[in-house]
Parts: structure tokens; C-alpha cells; sequence
């Protein structure tokens, strides 16, 4: 039989539903990397190939094929950096931005490359504002790039900066309402980029921030249960935000996923393994990988990946003037 349909017709102001459920199977080891990636940035490219970038003392970069099921090496950093951010702007465009440099110190910097994954070439474009590693590091709807808190060096910062590709142009924007490094920072489903746990400098975090960029505003949401530097969050092909493994003092593998409906945090299916510092994507078939970063003192190879992909009663959200049309398809 067809599957049924119904209309709901709501007013704005009324709950929107992203879905109601997603296949859940845990996490699963995938092929390695060619090498120990730790501290690294992770994006993915248009054709959902996945990028492996830096965290290893030649800058060298690694891109996944999820097809052939190979890593292979790409062109390197122009400038080898750790406990960089890295993201994909809205032309597919993959940029690493800030971190520490191995030489001629180990220090922040504000530099920032853009590859071009069909030429496969890094381009140096403009400076950030400031010097920063270990801030979060996001793209938002239209393509503009977020580096958010971070660390100097000495301390945590609340500064954030915004990126628009096509003036070449970094811009600071409101500041965080308390420093924090070794945050991430993801695009939720609702077009906010939200800022999740890190360290202030003294303490690991819990608190989750989220920032409109309509209102230029940060607001505090509930809190992950584990305080402790993120080593990755994305959202998922599900619609939840997913706080995945990191270090307060040790490593975890806690995965914590949250809605932004229900303004909650629940714990799922942990990694394999803990790790921090790690590189995150969500790939058009519906996983979500993890790879590199560190574990004790040492950097890792291993990827793991999770299945996340909504079953057949999900919702569609569209927006018309003042109403939202909610769209329920259920499966006889």
C-alpha cells in the first residue's frame, strides 16, 4: 500500500518536530588512516569524500574515499598546524583555519588555507583577527566560517570572528559570554551553531552555547552531563547534535546526543575507543565518522563510523509566511 499522509498546519510560534526516530546500530571500526593524525581538522568535500587534515608535524593531508573504502594522501598544509579547525564552506570549498604551528615554535597563529578539492591545491586567505587554537570551527547555512573562543597560547579567549568568502574578510562578532578553548562547535538543525563544553582555563565545561546569527546573540541550553573537552560534535543525518568522547583529566568515549526540541541531552551508544582532539564529518550516506586525534600521549590511526539515518516516519519542515507545514509519512 501508498503511504499515508496528513497536514498539520501550524502557526509559527508552534513546536517544530525534526523526526521521531533514527536506525541505531553503534559504532563500528572502519579502514585506518595511512598514518597517526593527532589534533587534526576533518571535513568532507561535496562528492563525500572525507579529509584528514594536519595533525602531523609535515602538514600532510589524507582524504577517504567511502566507495573504495582507501585513504589516500593528498597535497599537504602549506603551513603543518595542530588543534586546527576545519570545515567545508557552501561551494565545497575546505578550509583550515588557525591552530599551533610545529616551527619555528609551537605557537598559535591566525593564518588560515582553503583547498580546493578539485585542483587539489591550499591557498593562503585573509588573517583572522586573532592569534587561536583549539576554537571551534563552523560553517553556518550560507557558507560564512565561524572561529569561536580558542586558546592564545596562555588562556582561553571569548573572542569570535566571522568569515565571509566572498569579501575575504574576517569580522569580530559578539563574544562568547565566558572564555573556552577546546570547545566544538556545530550547525544544528535549526540553523543555530552551537558551542559545546571545553575548558575556560581552569575547569572543564558542560555548558552549551548557541548563537543566532539574526540576533548576533549567544544563549546558554541545557548542559552535556560530562564536563570536558569535546573531542568532536556534528549533527547527524537525524537531526540530533552528537557530543562525542574527549578529556577531563582522562580520556572518555561517552556519546551524548541532544534535542534541540526538547532542549535535552541523552547518552547513547559510546566509541569503540576514547579519544580527543579528533576529526568529525557526516557523510551523504548516513554515517558519521570519527577518526585521529589523541589517546594518552599518543596520536591515533583508527577510525570509527556510526549508522544514523531517519526511519520511515519522519517529518518535513517547511516554511510558508507564517506557518509551518508539518508533513507526517507513516509506513503501513
Amino acid at each position: 500500500m501508498k503511504p499515508k499522509t496528513a497536514f498539520l498546519f501550524l502557526i509559527i510560534s508552534s513546536i517544530i518536530i525534526l523526526n521521531t526516530s533514527s536506525a541505531w546500530a553503534g559504532w563500528v571500526s572502519a579502514p585506518s588512516m595511512q598514518e597517526c593524525h593527532g589534533s587534526l581538522g576533518g571535513a568532507v568535500d561535496k562528492d563525500g569524500r572525507i579529509y584528514a587534515i594536519g595533525g602531523t608535524i609535515d602538514g600532510k593531508v589524507e582524504r577517504f574515499d567511502e566507495h573504495t573504502g582507501l585513504w589516500s594522501y593528498t597535497t599537504p598544509l602549506n603551513v603543518p598546524r595542530s588543534y586546527l579547525g576545519a570545515t567545508t564552506d557552501s561551494t565545497g570549498q575546505i578550509y583550515a583555519v588557525g591552530g599551533f604551528t610545529y616551527l619555528p615554535s609551537t605557537s598559535p597563529v591566525n593564518t588560515v588555507e582553503r583547498f580546493d578539492p578539485t585542483t587539489e591545491t591550499w591557498v593562503s586567505v585573509a588573517d583572522m583577527n586573532v592569534n587561536r587554537a583549539g576554537a571551534g570551527v563552523v560553517a553556518d547555512q550560507s557558507g560564512r566560517i565561524y572561529a569561536i573562543g580558542g586558546s592564545d597560547g596562555s588562556n582561553s579567549l571569548s573572542s569570535v570572528e566571522r568569515y565571509d568568502p566572498l569579501l575575504n574578510q574576517w569580522d569580530i562578532i559578539t563574544n562568547l559570554p565566558t572564555p573556552r578553548s577546546y570547545s566544538n562547535a556545530t550547525l544544528g538543525p535549526d540553523g543555530a551553531i552551537y558551542a559545546i563544553g571545553g575548558y575556560d582555563g581552569s575547569s572543564w565545561l558542560n555548558s552549551v552555547l548557541k548563537y543566532s546569527s539574526a540576533l548576533d546573540t549567544w544563549t546558554e541550553v541545557a548542559p552535556i552531563s560530562l564536563a570536558r573537552n569535546v573531542a568532536a560534535s556534528v549533527t547527524g543525518p537525524d537531526g540530533y547534535i552528537y557530543a562525542i568522547s574527549g578529556y577531563n583529566g582522562s580520556y572518555t568515549n561517552i556519546v551524548e546526543r541532544y534535542d534541540c526540541i526538547t532542549n535535552s541531552w541523552s547518552n547513547v551508544s559510546p566509541l569503540l575507543n576514547a579519544r580527543n582532539n579528533s576529526g568529525v564529518v557526516v557523510t551523504q550516506s548516513g554515517y558519521i565518522y570519527i577518526f585521529g586525534g589523541d589517546i594518552g600521549y599518543y596520536r591515533t590511526d583508527t577510525v570509527e563510523k556510526l549508522y544514523v539515518v531517519p526511519e520511515p516516519a519522519t517529518l518535513l519542515l517547511l516554511s510558508l509566511g507564517g506557518l509551518i507545514i508539518r508533513k507526517l509519512k507513516f509506513k503501513n
